[in-house]
């Protein structure tokens, strides 16, 4: 592995480790805490969509499930991108190349549990598996996307060197 190559991975690794403890440290806020801070992004949604025309008001508990699912869903790409930049033996086939990400999906299902047993011991905080289930659809939509992304970056990469190769 070249040594632009580790510092990109431990670079997003970095990245992925402050991202699982911005979760973290949301669910680690009380109840009153958790709350406040749902309101005010409440607001600022309703107040975005009366802006583009959108008169529908936009309820605080969606809010919080689409906060959740979206959370999880960078988490995901990162999770992704970290086995993805791993020093770990590649494959030919791009199939045998996507097994090492499907650890992506249960490695996020896992930081899911993690998160919601934080609330379960924060004060005015719940936890429920429903959290569990939504944040671990937020990282399959994640994955799916890094998934599809790179398998177009690869096809494109294919082409281009059949085009210089002359086939």
């Amino acid at each position: 592995m070249s040594k632009a190559k580790k510092i990109l991975f431990v670079s997003m690794l970095i990245l992925s480790l402050l991202w699982v403890a911005f979760i973290f440290s949301n669910s680690l806020d009380n109840g009153e805490q958790s709350s406040n801070k749902s309101h005010t992004v409440t607001v600022v949604v309703n107040e975005v969509a009366d802006s583009v025309g959108i008169k529908q008001e936009i309820k605080e508990s969606t809010v919080r499930k689409l906060a959740h699912f979206t959370e999880f869903a960078v988490l995901g790409l990162l999770v992704c991108a970290d086995i993805l930049l791993a020093p770990i033996p590649r494959f030919e086939s791009i199939l045998k190349r996507m097994l090492p990400l499907c650890a992506s999906l249960p490695v996020c299902f896992i930081l899911a549990s993690v998160d919601e047993l934080i609330q379960k011991f924060s004060s005015g905080r719940a936890c429920e598996f429903l959290d569990v289930l939504t944040d671990s659809l937020g990282a399959l939509c994640g994955i799916a996307l890094f998934i599809l992304v790179y398998i177009i970056c690869s096809a494109i990469k294919s082409r281009r060197q059949k085009a210089v190769d002359g086939i």
